[in-house]
């Protein structure tokens, strides 16, 4: 027998755990994130989107035959403490829904492209349009790594979708931890 284990349930006895830390404090840790960065979500949306999220990403990683016990590993209910990944990325579902996951310095574990083009059939949306790159460790971002953050997300992109079908930004922001990734279709010039 295969040492692997069942995708399903490693992710259901993960947000199982996440869950119940989430309702013993009432979401309060999520709604903290929310309005450090000023997002206008609900506590509640932004749990069920955490697991939407994870969940998608957790399905594409499945399917591109790479594990996901790892990336569920690194998840965390509160973004303080010891052993903490170096980021937290919090994606906007073209503003229906929030969700959030926490990465290494590497991105790894997102497939930006993948989630670019996925549908969420909840928020009746297709992809994303922004993404928050906070840091964990109490740091500021500094003046260089905002290009590898790009480089990274770009050279992901861009494997699966043209150059010239998106715009890609990346914007550091009055919070010193914290860049905004926007990502958007290029419009279409009409003759």
């Amino acid at each position: 027998m295969s040492g692997r284990q069942n995708p399903d349930r490693v992710f259901a006895r993960w947000w199982a755990d996440f869950r119940a830390q989430a309702e013993a404090d009432d979401c309060q840790e999520l709604q903290r994130h929310l309005d450090y960065l000023g997002i206008k979500s609900t506590r509640q949306a932004f749990l069920h989107g955490t697991e939407e999220l994870l969940s998608v990403i957790m399905a594409y990683r499945e399917m591109d035959g790479q594990g996901s016990k790892d990336l569920l590993s690194q998840q965390r209910y509160r973004l303080a403490g010891a052993d903490l990944p170096l980021y937290c990325l919090t994606f906007s579902i073209c503003g229906r829904g929030f969700g959030r996951v926490l990465v290494d310095e590497g991105l790894t574990g997102v497939d930006f492209a993948d989630l670019y083009g996925h549908i969420w059939y909840a928020y009746e949306r297709v992809g994303f349009d922004q993404v928050w790159i906070s840091r964990l460790d109490g740091e500021s971002i500094d003046e260089i790594e905002p290009a590898g953050l790009e480089k990274r997300i770009l050279n992901d992109l861009y494997f699966d979708i043209e150059e010239d079908e998106i715009n890609v930004h990346l914007y550091t922001q009055e919070l010193d931890d914290t860049a905004i990734l926007i990502v958007q279709d290029r419009e279409e010039e009409v003759d």
